[in-house]
């Protein structure tokens, strides 16, 4: 889903007004204490929480691990284009993918991203779907091997740390299938009810109905934002 949802819109908004905030308050401890720097980032900094969702707590390093998949899959995305684009274009498409890279850079972004894929496993949950242990171990595999033959994926997971890279992937898997079932579902749907559409037009009906489903599975969760 690529187009801006009203609802992340909203969620931008919190965002932006809580970071804002957070950055107002440093800047003013930053005069008083005479510090011109802001700290970089710690351990301390990784294990502080950035959203609740109902029980469940996400910290900083869970939001480095989703940037991390964001920036993986823009890798994947170019490496398949080099197959397929004509040698006059590829630069232009280059410099694209690395303007997507730079997109994912965002907190506010992979916050965004984040709480998504979440709220809409947890949707998927209490539809009673569910991932077989052999359909993830599947696609982990696949992004192995992809891993391998990409150069720019192998050294983003080393700067990120293999073991962490590792401890984190397979629930990840988890809930992004959990989603993209979600999303399946409302295209053979809508396949059924409107057999005679064109591609891009169910493409259009899916993303404005998961849109939709996405508002309404905000709006049952109790969700707070908490970034430090």
């Amino acid at each position: 889903m690529h187009t801006k949802k009203w609802v992340v819109i909203i969620i931008s908004i919190i965002l932006m007004a809580t970071i804002s905030a957070c950055k107002t308050e440093k800047e003013k401890d930053s005069i008083e204490s005479n510090e011109e720097e802001e700290p970089s980032v710690t351990e301390d900094d990784d294990k502080s929480e950035v959203v609740t969702i109902e029980d469940k707590i996400f910290l900083y390093e869970d939001l480095e691990f989703y940037k991390l998949m964001n920036q993986i899959q823009v890798d994947i995305n170019l490496e398949e284009e080099r197959s397929t684009i004509d040698e006059e274009n590829i630069e232009e498409r280059a410099e694209f993918w690395n303007e997507q890279l730079e997109y994912y850079e965002n907190v506010n972004v992979n916050l965004q991203s984040l709480i998504e894929t979440y709220a809409m496993s947890l949707l998927a949950e209490e539809k009673n779907f569910f991932v077989p242990d052999e359909k993830i171990e599947t696609e982990v595999d696949k992004l192995l091997k992809q891993i391998e033959n990409n150069e720019s994926i192998r050294r983003r997971i080393d700067d990120y740390g293999e073991k962490r890279y590792n401890r984190n992937i397979r629930e990840y898997v988890r809930q992004t299938k959990l989603r993209d079932r979600i999303i399946s579902e409302l295209e053979a749907d809508i396949i059924e009810e409107n057999g005679d559409l064109e591609e891009n037009e169910i493409s259009y009906l899916v993303e404005t109905e998961f849109e939709d489903l996405y508002a309404a599975q905000l709006s049952t969760l109790d969700m707070n934002i908490h970034i430090q």
